[in-house]
């Protein structure tokens, strides 16, 4: 299988405990993410890990798809390009 398949990219909404160390008194945030997985199962698994090992509470994630279809799709800006290229390398 062809690893940009393999690549997946949602909107991660995440809500924080008080005095969160990377987001501080905010009471949320919506972000992108990307992460290599066999399936949109397991990268949402994979995402409610990770987002707990930073101490943020799961609210949802949306628009998951594989990255080879949302840049077929849309014009990306370059910083989740990017992003996707150093999952890419991590992966090889």
């Amino acid at each position: 299988m062809n690893i940009n398949n393999l690549i997946w990219i949602g909107l991660l909404h995440v809500k924080c405990f008080p005095n969160n160390v990377y987001l501080g008194n905010v009471s949320g945030a919506y972000v992108t993410v990307l992460g290599y997985a066999k399936s949109c199962d397991e990268f949402i698994e994979k995402v409610k890990i990770v987002i707990e090992n930073f101490d943020f509470i799961f609210v949802s994630i949306k628009a998951v798809e594989q990255y080879s279809k949302r840049i077929k799709k849309y014009e990306l800006d370059e910083c989740i390009i990017q992003l996707a290229k150093e999952v890419k390398k991590i992966k090889d």
